[in-house]
């Protein structure tokens, strides 16, 4: 039930990445009419000034929430470093590159390698410590080939600017 689980939950997730990657323009969606408070009857006017009211209010903590986040010493070095140019112009060719589908096909096909290697390794051996160790080391080599080696083969030295400088930044801010 667990790889079961597992499958469903990485197909679900490769697909909003997918489809979350292929939007050609993220203004096309059509904008719906909002009718004036005047064409609504009272009771409804009524009713969409409370719900301003209260989203308002909800904006206003909000607001108030992230005023003092950003006055966080650490949230400002962090934020001033990823705002660099040069961290903002990687960032925006590995967000237009055209690789960006390949990358999620490999990483679709290396999960499905790692489940079915899993799978195999989780029916050879018996002992617990055993299997405990596979799937450690199964975890890790996933996370590292699917973090850093897939990513890097296809994206290149882009990739890697980015990933080191902010490993820099947040070793630097946290340490």
């Amino acid at each position: 039930m667990h790889s079961r689980t597992t499958i469903w939950f990485g197909l679900a997730l490769a697909g909003m990445l997918w489809t979350g990657l292929t939007i050609a323009d993220p203004g096309s969606a059509p904008s719906l009419p909002i009718p004036l408070a005047s064409q609504l009857p009272l009771d409804e006017a009524e009713a969409a000034a409370l719900d301003i009211q209260q989203a308002s209010g909800a904006t206003l903590q909000q607001v108030q929430e992230i005023q003092k986040l950003m006055q966080n010493p650490k949230f400002q070095t962090v934020a001033r470093a990823l705002t660099t140019p040069e961290m903002l112009q990687d960032s925006k060719t590995l967000i237009q590159h055209p690789a960006r589908k390949a990358v999620i096909t490999a990483e679709i096909l290396w999960l499905i390698a790692m489940i079915l290697l899993r799978a195999w390794y989780s029916s050879k051996r018996t002992h617990w410590l055993l299997a405990l160790w596979n799937r450690t080391w199964l975890g890790a080599t996933y996370l590292a080939v699917a973090m850093f080696l897939i990513p890097g083969f296809f994206f290149g030295r882009v990739y890697s600017r980015v990933v080191l400088s902010m490993v820099h930044i947040f070793w630097k801010s946290f340490s």
